[in-house]
This record gives C-alpha cells, sequence and structure tokens, in this order.
C-alpha cells in the first residue's frame, strides 16, 4: 500500500493478509513506511515508542503468513516537509530511530535510507543536483532518485548476503546485523 500511514495497514483483514503472503511465499518482505507519519511526528500526535508499537503491529501482521521470510526495514528518506507541515532534521531522526529500533525488535534487517543519502536536509542537495534526484514537494525522490536509491539497497543486500555465506551463519534471520549503517 502507497501513500498512507503506516498504522492504515492494521485495518487490514488479518487472516487475508495470512493467506495472500503465504500463497506469494516470498524470501524477503521489505517494509518502507514512515514518510507521511512523519507529519504526525512534527505535530506530537506520535512519538518515537508510537511509532515502534504501530510498525511493529504492522511486521507482525504481514510476517503471519510466512513467519520465516526475512524482512527489512528501510527507513525513510531527508523530507522538508510532509504533507502541509515542514519538517525539520529532528523529527526525521525521531522516525529513523523508531524504525531501526522495530527493525532490530522484529528480527528484520535495517537500511537507513536517510543516511544513504546524505543524512539531514540531504533531500535540499538531491533536488539540486544534476540531474535532479528529488521532487519540489521536498518528500519524494524522482525517478533518478528512486533508482539511485534502489541500487544501493541492492548493493547493500548482496553485501549481507556475501557476509552471511563468508561467516556461515544467519546475522539477518538473528535481528543482530544492519543492511546500513
Amino acid at each position: 500500500m502507497i501513500g498512507a500511514f503506516t498504522k492504515r495497514l492494521l485495518g487490514w483483514d488479518a487472516a487475508h493478509i495470512a493467506a495472500q503472503v503465504g500463497h506469494r511465499d516470498p524470501a524477503l518482505i521489505v517494509f518502507t513506511y514512515g514518510g507521511n507519519d512523519l507529519r504526525r511526528i512534527v505535530t506530537g500526535s506520535l512519538d518515537e515508542d508510537g511509532y515502534v508499537a504501530e510498525a511493529g503491529a504492522v511486521i507482525d501482521l504481514v510476517r503471519a503468513g510466512k513467519p520465516e521470510a526475512s524482512c527489512l526495514v528501510t527507513s525513510v528518506i531527508d523530507h522538508g516537509r510532509s504533507g502541509t507541515y515542514a519538517v525539520a532534521p529532528e523529527h526525521v531522526a525521531t522516525m529513523v530511530a523508531a524504525q531501526r529500533r522495530v527493525a532490530f525488535e522484529k528480527g528484520c534487517a535495517f537500511f537507513d535510507t536517510w543516511q544513504a543519502m546524505g543524512g539531514p536536509n540531504s533531500i535540499h542537495a538531491w533536488l539540486k543536483a544534476s540531474p535532479r534526484l528529488a521532487e519540489p514537494d521536498l518528500k519524494h525522490l524522482n525517478h533518478r532518485g528512486r533508482e539511485q536509491m534502489g541500487q544501493w539497497i541492492h548493493e547493500a543486500l548482496l553485501a549481507g548476503y556475501v557476509d552471511y555465506r563468508r561467516r556461515g551463519i544467519d546475522t539477518l534471520a538473528a535481528g543482530s546485523s544492519t543492511v546500513s549503517d
């Protein structure tokens, strides 16, 4: 589901989602949410603990269909806005901390998209890049930015897999390793 608050997924029919996930039999489930939730951080209606609880429940809901599937949580990208709200670096930092925490609590790998793109206020650099990598709304990457981020995530997943094979242990499934810091 694209363009929704994380908690919206909690309204899904649990049995239906479990059956759908089981039928699709994924090896990896990727959770990329939080951008819309930033406005709730900005307004104070959501804090780190609240997001961890919501996102944790969503991860449980989706993974119920295939509990043995690996999972990956990717953090929000840098934002300058969410809806009509200005987003400051401390708001993004709160969300990223919550996403990192829930990833480890649920045994998922974590990719810090925010740091990968340059950290605080990097959305402005991505907007000014030539060619441009972000949209003028200061909350979305354009197709070039999405391709770049996808490439970095792909490279991190492959590097993690090579490391796993080299060590012969399943650290990602144990939740004790990040894909990217």
